[in-house]
């Protein structure tokens, strides 16, 4: 998925989502290669409550797109808290 910086800054301006911050990342695809991305993510000192909606949600998209299982274990945990 591709979106523009400004579209990026706009949708992360949110009140919700606005303590989230742009962090540099190198994506690893099949084949050897290796494509830069931006990821927002929310600083631990940041982090509070949770969200049992949103981390439902994120495992099915995870799981859909073949993440670690060690990721989505991570995410399972997440839920069961909540």
């Amino acid at each position: 998925m591709n979106i523009t910086s400004e579209d990026a800054v706009a949708l992360y301006s949110e009140q919700s989502v606005a303590d989230y911050v742009a962090e540099p990342v190198v994506v690893k695809l099949p084949g050897d290669i290796q494509v830069s991305a931006v990821c927002y993510n929310l600083p631990a000192a940041r982090m509070a409550g949770t969200n049992p909606e949103y981390a439902a949600a994120l495992l099915t998209l995870a799981s859909k797109l073949g993440l670690p299982d060690s990721y989505l274990e991570q995410i399972r945990n997440a839920v069961a808290v909540s």
